[in-house]
């Protein structure tokens, strides 16, 4: 199940009280969201079976369970939900595993060292940093033990490569779920390019039953080819810890946040406006960027939104999960995009953008509603907003030619 085949494979099953077959089953609250798999039912028979996510011990435990000559198929269910429920019960009683980590930052020394960040929550005897070169694949045989300190200096790492690091907590009930997933290039030379996580609604998605971290920015990192680049999360920009300037590009990945979590806070827009004003390129990505800042936002949002995002918002929901190039624009020749990528974020509500000031449109939505799906800004600094997630886009040669043409514009 570590393997991409298998996560592919586990994003297909049913999730119990979640959705699917068994969305009105496995209630139970150590089973709820946390039980992955199939149901099965022929004359006098019924079956399930699937893969269990341990509430209490961090395990995964895969459980099968077949009955015959069935009479009452809704009550064989039933015991086989209680089979599920046994195994989940807190059996060791151990206390309460660590909160799910949270990674700041992963950011390049510049001599082919990265330097991890995190912090201490408090509930945890120590941390692993798992590294992956996919950003998908996570063999514990590379995770490296951290105790006592929130920083981890990782030398001895291919170089010139790109590596993707999670970070889990110990402690004696067990692990915790993973952080999100921050990236950056093992390199000898200043990075030019940072990606902000600014996705916190991930955690709390029904698409993420688990409350587990996420990879979203692994896609804009393998779009990057050889460019060097850090990684951080959103926070240490609004607290002023990490400077925009110090860089030409700033990617901005932001998922389905919404109103609820902010896309842009106060401080963030401040920090971003000054960035631009600087000249340092910008390019901004997510499905609720425009109903959160221009819809529902107060007078300074709505001026950020349009005078340096260079948009306005024009309705919710595109209604269509495809965008194609503005003949002419930017984007012109890269070919038809999908952004339908169920099992991870279902993008239902993708912004209808307008290009306002120097504002021009450079992607449209194909059928469903219609309208403008990105914008751009092509002046000395470069501007781009997308109404749907980057990360969305279900092919890494579309990623690639999209992030191509806006490295281009940007002199990179």
């Amino acid at each position: 199940l570590d393997r991409p085949a298998g996560q592919a494979w586990v994003r297909t099953f049913s999730i119990g009280d979640v959705i699917g077959t068994l969305g009105s089953r496995m209630t139970d609250a150590d089973t709820s969201g946390r039980f992955f798999g199939k149901s099965g039912t022929l004359t006098g028979v019924i079956a399930t079976s699937g893969v269990l996510y341990h509430a209490h011990d961090g395990h995964r435990y895969a459980i099968s369970a077949l009955m015959n000559d069935v009479v009452d198929d809704t009550f064989a269910r039933s015991l086989q939900d209680d089979i599920v429920a046994a195994v989940g019960r807190d059996r060791r009683g151990l206390g309460a595993r660590p909160r799910r980590p949270e990674l700041r930052a992963l950011t390049s020394l510049g001599d082919g060292r990265l330097e991890a960040t995190w912090d201490d929550q408090g509930d945890a005897d120590d941390w692993d940093l798992w590294f992956s070169r996919d950003g998908s694949t996570w063999d514990r045989s590379d995770a490296r033990r951290v105790t006592g300190v929130t920083r981890h200096v990782a030398a001895g790492l291919d170089a010139d490569a790109t590596w993707c690091v999670r970070l889990v907590a110990s402690n004696a009930a067990g692990w915790s779920e993973p952080s999100d997933v921050a990236c950056a290039r093992a390199v000898d030379r200043p990075s030019r390019i940072l990606l902000v996580d600014g996705d916190d609604r991930w955690t709390a998605q029904w698409e993420n039953p688990l409350g587990r971290g996420h990879d979203f920015l692994a896609p804009h990192a393998f779009a990057l080819g050889d460019q060097a680049f850090d990684s951080v999360d959103h926070s240490l920009v609004g607290s002023g810890d990490v400077d925009l300037t110090d860089y030409d590009l700033v990617i901005w990945q932001l998922g389905e946040e919404s109103s609820e979590d902010e896309t842009f806070d106060d401080a963030e827009q401040d920090r971003v406006r000054d960035a631009v004003d600087a000249g340092v390129h910008l390019f901004v990505s997510g499905a609720e960027v425009g109903w959160d800042l221009d819809w529902l936002g107060s007078g300074s949002d709505q001026a950020f939104f349009g005078d340096v995002l260079g948009a306005s918002y024009v309705a919710d929901a595109s209604d269509t999960f495809t965008a194609e190039p503005v003949r002419g624009g930017w984007f012109d020749g890269v070919g038809e995009l999908s952004f339908y990528s169920p099992g991870t974020q279902e993008v239902l509500y993708a912004d209808r953008l307008d290009a306002v000031g120097t504002g021009e449109a450079a992607l449209r939505y194909v059928g469903g509603a219609g309208g403008t799906a990105a914008v751009v800004q092509d002046g000395a600094t470069k501007v781009v907003v997308f109404g749907f997630p980057f990360e969305a886009i279900d092919t890494a040669a579309a990623r690639e030619a999209v992030m191509e043409r806006i490295l281009d514009h940007a002199g990179l």
